[in-house]
């Protein structure tokens, strides 16, 4: 049976951290942060959100159907904006369901999961508790945290907090002492603050054309929140510090100051997760202008899939702690700014004149293609491929010598293989479909930045060519792909020029309006055969590929084809 029990903070942001698609952290969070049970997500709509406008602010309630009859819950902005975000992106009507799944698919999605999170039981129930807890804590009164998350008395509530020992006691009655409410403290003002000025910096960095313009944006945002300093660490290879890449608040530059002296130390430093926020002070204050002994620093990693940045901190000198919502934000934070790098990135290297190409060799059976192709004695080349989220990637692979229902087969039992599908069969020609966000080095090298070209494997093995930024970091590179893949080989840098094409303006300039869904859905649906007669594949299909609905996907599609056109006829026009 699984077990119920609220979970604790850092096991809540390994779950998040877990999530594979949009999807499934927006039902992750529903439940753990709003207090939602599965079928009240599957029936929410735009039309049952209010607002609610007190002390200048707007805050947002939605009206859901549950057991009890409707109720009202409150959803907190940064949740409330993924939930405009979602619809808006699947091109949601205000009375078309949200999610657009059943309540069954939803206990599914958060189930799957669960099951990537070792040593934590993951329900929607367990999540609800863990909402509970949370606003408990945060000192919101029981009788509020009863109602808006549907529970029939305040024991089950109640139970869901652990057993208080002689310091939270003493804690609780000291800080609350005062007779008079005006002296008592709140929740941090620069929670609000931080996430008002983060939403807006989200926009921007996304925008942006450089990763210096990424990491200088995100650095004066958090300043002009209300903190002290903020800075952006870079690592090596090896995972240290290694320089740092922007400042705001502290030192004129980021050259006057060395990156050791920005690290994070103190005894409450670890939070017990390698992707958690650390929360303590700098190693040496006195070497970094603008920083006192009295600074608190918060650090958050910043890295997109297995890909890690560096590091983002943030310093206060306010008596008011770096709690636990505001953390969490910051930890978000860091995820975006990972994102939007990432796509910096390749956007540099779909224009580049030069590339870094890096060649591969692997007889490891970690990669699946590797492994299907010694027990089959088949061969495999890659035809083409598609982003689907930050940790997966759609393959569409040629298969010779064995039947392609058989690497189907193989291919849906596979660990790191999230979904295959046939796309053509018969002889030379049969292609199949995997989704993976795992054993595969294709979807490894992209991660790191790269754009694989080249891919085939036989028996003996696989060589896989991957074009990367010309200043890439190859060691970094290198070592993460055989860290995954350890029986690998690294045979080549070279550095290559992109031949100039007379369609290579158009190309760039497409690539330019689209957006990284409609270029991804456009890709997915020319590798799927979904432009062929008959076609290929369907569009339920190829939305289940891309992990949205139908409709998202018709028009991610028309937009798509219609700044293509714009470009191509008013070219040939002009």
């Amino acid at each position: 049976m699984t077990d119920p029990s609220a979970l604790d903070d850092s096991d809540y942001r390994r779950v998040r951290e877990a999530t594979r698609t949009y999807r499934e952290e927006l039902a992750i969070r529903l439940a753990g942060e709003v207090g939602l049970r599965p079928a009240e997500m599957a029936s929410i709509r735009l039309s049952d959100a209010r607002e609610y406008a007190r002390d200048g602010d707007v805050h947002h309630l939605l009206a859901v159907d549950g057991s009890g009859g409707e109720r009202l819950v409150y959803v907190p902005r940064d949740v409330w904006d993924a939930v405009e975000k979602f619809a808006r992106e699947r091109g949601r009507g205000v009375d078309d369901p949200i999610l657009e799944v059943s309540s069954r698919r939803i206990q599914m999605l958060v189930a799957e999961v669960g099951d990537r999170v070792t040593g934590v039981s993951v329900s929607s129930r367990s999540l609800r508790r863990t909402f509970a807890r949370q606003q408990l804590e945060d000192g919101v009164d029981p009788r509020v945290v009863r109602s808006v998350g549907g529970w029939s008395s305040l024991d089950t509530v109640i139970e869901t907090l652990e057993q208080p020992d002689e310091e939270d006691i003493v804690r609780a009655f000291a800080n609350g002492s005062s007779s008079d409410p005006a002296e008592r403290s709140g929740p941090p003002a620069r929670f609000e603050t931080a996430l008002d000025a983060i939403l807006s910096a989200s926009s921007l960095i996304e925008t942006a054309t450089s990763r210096e313009e990424v990491e200088g944006a995100a650095c004066e945002a958090l300043v002009d929140a209300g903190y002290d300093g903020a800075w952006l660490l870079g690592v090596t290879p090896e995972g240290q510090e290694s320089a740092v890449r922007a400042t705001a608040g502290v030192a004129r530059s980021a050259d006057e100051i060395d990156a050791g002296s920005l690290s994070v130390v103190g005894p409450g430093a670890v939070d017990g997760n390698d992707a958690a926020v650390r929360v303590g002070s700098v190693r040496d204050h006195e070497t970094v202008p603008g920083l006192t002994a009295h600074h608190v620093v918060a650090e958050v990693p910043v890295g997109y899939g297995d890909t890690s940045y560096g590091t983002l901190s943030v310093a206060t000198s306010s008596s008011e702690d770096i709690g636990d919502r505001e953390r969490s934000i910051l930890a978000d934070f860091g995820r975006r700014i990972g994102q939007a790098v990432a796509a910096v990135t390749r956007r540099r290297l779909l224009r580049a004149d030069t590339v870094m190409e890096l060649e591969f060799r692997t007889t490891d059976e970690g990669s699946f293609l590797v492994e299907t192709a010694r027990e089959c004695g088949c061969s495999f080349s890659l035809e083409g491929q598609a982003p689907i989220s930050e940790r997966s990637l759609a393959l569409y692979v040629r298969v010779t010598g064995t039947a392609p229902e058989t690497v189907v087969d193989r291919a849906s039992a596979a660990e790191g293989i999230e979904r295959a599908r046939l796309i053509r069969s018969g002889g030379e020609n049969a292609v199949v479909e995997l989704v993976a966000s795992g054993g595969s080095m294709a979807a490894s090298l992209t991660e790191f930045g790269g754009h694989v070209t080249e891919y085939v494997v036989d028996g003996r093995g696989g060589t896989v060519t991957a074009e990367f930024p010309i200043d890439v970091d190859v060691r970094g590179v290198v070592r993460g792909v055989t860290a995954a893949f350890p029986d690998t080989e690294f045979v080549a840098k070279r550095e290559v020029a992109h031949p100039v094409s007379t369609a290579e303006p158009l190309q760039h300039r497409v690539e330019g309006e689209l957006t990284d869904k409609q270029l991804s859905a456009l890709r997915s649906a020319y590798q799927a055969g979904y432009f062929d007669w008959p076609r290929e594949t369907t569009a339920e299909e190829l939305a289940d590929t891309l992990d949205i609905s139908s409709p998202t996907l018709h028009n991610h599609l028309r937009k798509a084809q219609r700044k293509l056109l714009e470009e191509l006829l008013g070219q040939r026009s002009s």
